[in-house]
């Protein structure tokens, strides 16, 4: 028999939560699209007569960023129940799984709420919201990876990958918006400009800086979970008369063995 790096779950829970994170990882890839559309329409509708500081603040790109906010406001939901699985595959004695799976439910929470209050009071709240959250699950997904959590080595590896990416995506944010002044944050209170027009070393590191942290994060991430579905799912039928065991050594459910 060969053994398949698998998180240790009864066949229930691991069912629920590969369909859980397979959906999340396409909404994660159909998000990732949204948001490569939405900024080649924006691109392709420049106006080279308007001065370089001027915004158009609505257009057709619009509706393209709207779809990409809702896509990872579910995204992230359909990843709280995962964070919980992950949780219970690490352990009822395991410290830092607790900490960590407390640090992945405020980041997804704090996604899901961010969209939400950007759809809701559109007039008010800048879109980049849901940027900051992003960190608290980039170093969820480094701290799973990093203490095994019954994955192979590779999906662990990758993991810490996309993990650094998202916490990149949450710095270059930050960066950015402590140079413009996090008052900015509401809409209301600065004018009509282009923001990564504007020339200050902050807004230029932040800007420099999110490419890759968007590449590392929203395509690799949706790859990682919808590969962790998989395997789950994969796994939902095995043999009930053997047994596998958590990392504290406490029974949990069928072998994560195949033949």
């Amino acid at each position: 028999m060969s053994s398949e790096a698998v998180p240790a779950l009864p066949t229930q829970d691991r069912r629920r939560a590969g369909l859980a994170a397979a959906l999340a990882g396409i909404l994660g890839i159909v998000s990732f699209a949204f948001l490569t559309t939405a900024l080649v329409t924006r691109f392709q509708n420049d106006d080279p007569n308007l001065p370089d500081l001027e915004a158009v603040q609505e257009g057709p790109w619009t509706a393209w960023f709207r779809a990409q906010d809702v896509a990872v406001a579910l995204q992230a939901l359909l990843m709280i129940p995962v964070t919980l699985a992950m949780r219970s595959a690490q352990g009822t004695s395991s410290g830092r799984g607790r900490g960590a799976a407390i640090i992945g439910m405020a980041g997804h929470a704090g996604v899901v709420l961010s969209v939400a209050l950007v759809l809701a009071f559109r007039a008010h709240w800048a879109d980049v919201l849901y940027m900051f959250p992003q960190g608290l699950i980039g170093i969820w997904l480094i701290a799973v990876c990093w203490s095994g959590s019954g994955l192979s080595n590779a999906h662990r590896v990758f993991g810490v990958i996309a993990g650094l990416g998202l916490a990149l995506i949450a710095a270059s944010a930050a960066v950015m918006q402590n140079s413009l002044g996090w008052h900015e944050l509401d809409v209301t209170t600065r004018p009509a400009v282009d923001v990564a027009a504007i020339h200050s070393s902050g807004n230029e590191l932040g800007h420099d800086l999110l490419p890759f942290g968007t590449l590392l994060g929203r395509v690799i991430y949706p790859l990682w979970t919808i590969v962790l579905g998989w395997k789950l799912l994969r796994h939902s039928r095995l043999d009930p008369h053997v047994e596998i065991r958590t990392t504290d050594g406490v029974p949990s459910g069928p072998t994560l063995q195949k033949t």
